[in-house]
């Protein structure tokens, strides 16, 4: 199902209710693909669609987690591509005592959920001379292994031994803390979202 939701949506009863069966359209716990107004061409007054925060918030109180995907590449190509062997897998690193009288500092590129960044601009980031001269942590929508297992493969492939790669710190997809709000079963969509988040973070 594709939809558009315009900024303006609760003025109209309408609207509001139909923005409230679409999200009744499929179970909880399911994956909205999208963008919210600022990656789109300006609209005419009174159809702007949702800001960033308030679009992820209403989805996500519906117990469905975004991803957002604006000008990524043909998902229709890429989720159907499948690998003739296991993702390259590297070790997990030793753990070492950390000195009291020492600050330590971690860099990890955020915004790894948003798969058209991972597509379409980290390319650029991954390849710069300076990529492995020292550790960094990459993130990675989990999700990847089904819209574009090849992508993921590519940088499995052409990381170094100081390139690693993390999940963002909402899991899955992107999601507000009161995920699941308007659901009577709040608590049983939330433990199987991060079930489910879990088992994706073990094909990173």
């Amino acid at each position: 199902n594709m939809f558009w939701m315009d900024r303006y949506y609760e003025k109209t009863p309408l609207k509001k209710q139909l923005y409230e069966q679409i999200m009744a359209l499929t179970k909880a716990n399911t994956a909205v693909l999208g963008c919210w107004q600022s990656w789109w061409p300006q609209c005419p007054p009174g159809l702007e669609s949702l800001e960033e925060l308030t679009l992820v918030k209403y989805v996500s109180d519906y117990g469905k987690f975004f991803i957002c995907t604006v000008s990524a590449g043909n998902f229709t190509v890429h989720s159907g591509i499948t690998l003739s062997k296991p993702l390259p897998r590297k070790p997990v690193p030793l753990t070492r005592p950390l000195a009291a009288d020492k600050i330590y500092l971690t860099f990890i590129l955020s915004d790894g959920d948003n798969i058209s960044g991972t597509m379409l601009i980290r390319p650029w980031l991954w390849q710069e001379k300076t990529r492995g001269k020292f550790p960094i942590g990459w993130t990675l929508a989990p999700l990847m292994a089904d819209l574009c297992l090849a992508v993921l493969e590519y940088y499995h492939q052409t990381a170094t031994g100081n390139d690693f790669f993390v999940t963002p710190c909402n899991g899955l997809g992107y999601i507000m803390a009161e995920y699941a709000k308007n659901l009577p079963s709040r608590d049983t969509v939330f433990n199987e979202y991060l079930s489910l988040s879990k088992t994706y973070l073990r094909q990173l």
